[in-house]
């Protein structure tokens, strides 16, 4: 039984997405330390009352699993064409001003994007430079993309001596853990891992060796360097806290109708954190698992005994 709750906790959350786990996934996945041996017992006891439906070597809580596993692999190959396009943007990306680092996070990070997914950037920027980076790649996607965020969504971006991330669940993990490492300039990757050490806790099965497979340091163009040389004054200080201010101020104006704290969580705008996330998938995702849990613990009760004995 004691499996029971972290296990169905974590099919849940991907269940929100119409994402099948395979078992090595599920045993990553857990925020219990634990065996795979010991998710594949309790598994078994679970399809056994109808509760884990399987398909081939998935596993998800709907009836509907054959659906979600096709799609899955018709997602998988989908993306497969969807990380040409990021590799290419992605080193467009790190030859722009102040960009340290390029992850890819979200559903591409994942494999799982389909025909009308975009491609999610987390971008981290030079200390004190990330809202002047940030305004500079979001008026390169209004100018030359036509604003189209498709293969163009930089959405996350940290500066990189403030790599702590606040919100510390488990959407956040995951997103640590499964997203891409596309071009770095230092080993910020390992750096990101160390200043939110929480994640390792919250999902202590997850092979770490996996997390630090990326692009090694890379070097940067030459005009990166002459631009930064540019700006690296009182100017560059000055157009960085203006962007900031008019950045906040419209986002303000625009989703100001939300109450404070999901504003705060969805539209970061802090001077070393910047965050766009208007579909609040976070926010939605927990309060899916937190609602539907309960429900399907009330269904295992019965294995109760039989698991533990």
């Amino acid at each position: 039984m004691e499996l029971c709750e972290p296990l169905l906790s974590s099919l849940l959350y991907f269940d929100y997405f119409k994402y099948p786990l395979k078992l090595h996934e599920i045993h990553q996945f857990l925020y219990k330390k634990t065996s795979v041996q010991e998710v594949k017992k309790h598994l078994r006891y679970l399809l056994d009352l109808n509760i884990v439906h399987s398909y081939k070597q998935y596993y998800a809580l709907s009836e509907d699993i054959q659906e979600w596993v096709e799609k899955r692999e018709k997602n998988f190959s989908l993306s497969q064409e969807y990380w040409i396009k990021a590799d290419r943007y992605s080193r467009l990306i790190g030859r722009f001003p102040y960009v340290r680092a390029v992850f890819i996070s979200g559903s591409l990070s994942k494999n799982n994007t389909d025909t009308n997914g975009d491609i999610d950037y987390f971008i981290i920027t030079k200390n004190n430079r990330l809202w002047l980076c940030r305004t500079l790649l979001v008026l390169f996607k209004k100018m030359f993309l036509l604003n189209s965020k498709k293969y163009f969504c930089v959405n996350y971006f940290l500066s990189e001596y403030h790599l702590a991330i606040p919100d510390e669940n488990r959407f956040v993990a995951v997103e640590l853990f499964t997203m891409r490492l596309m071009y770095q300039e230092q080993d910020l990757r390992t750096k990101v891992l160390q200043n939110n050490l929480w994640a390792v806790k919250m999902l202590p099965n997850y092979d770490l060796r996996h997390y630090h497979y990326g692009h090694l340091a890379q070097k940067r163009v030459w005009y990166k360097t002459l631009l930064e040389n540019c700006m690296n004054n009182f100017l560059g200080t000055w157009l960085d806290n203006l962007f900031h201010k008019i950045t906040f101020r419209r986002w303000k104006k625009k989703f100001g109708y939300l109450p404070k704290e999901t504003f705060e969580v969805a539209f970061r705008s802090l001077k070393h954190s910047s965050k766009h996330h208007p579909h609040q998938y976070q926010q939605k995702v927990i309060e899916y698992v937190q609602t539907n849990l309960s429900l399907y613990m009330e269904k295992c009760s019965p294995m109760a005994t039989e698991i533990t004995s």
